[in-house]
């Protein structure tokens, strides 16, 4: 009466995170090529740039993934370390600090092209 099962395992959600990254890479270079055979100004720049947010989320997941492990031969636990939440941290923010601001300056250099 007491069994019980997580609703979905890690493995399931790895298998989602790498198809989500690669149906996301795939729709944004699509859409990112017909915008620019549409003509719209920087659209295949910006574009490819939103479409390698997919293959950026499964990189960050898989680092994350290892970061949190847990290795009984050598008694790692990474989600008993406060190092590990500081560097997971830490590369979380530097890694959205970047996006935004790579986004911000394709943002601000296509509005002055539209100007």
């Amino acid at each position: 009466m007491n069994d019980m099962h997580e609703l979905i395992t890690v493995e399931a959600f790895n298998r989602l995170v790498l198809l989500t990254a690669v149906v996301w890479l795939v729709v944004g270079v699509v859409i990112a090529g017909i915008r620019h055979a549409r003509g719209a100004p920087g659209a295949l720049r910006r574009g490819l740039v939103w479409a390698l947010l997919g293959p950026v989320v499964l990189v960050l997941w898989k680092f994350y993934n290892w970061m949190v492990r847990v290795e009984p031969s050598s008694g790692y636990v990474g989600l008993h370390r406060v190092s590990v939440f500081a560097i997971c941290a830490l590369v979380f923010v530097g890694v959205g600090g970047a996006l935004g601001f790579a986004l911000a300056r394709l943002r601000d250099r296509n509005s002055d092209g539209d100007a």
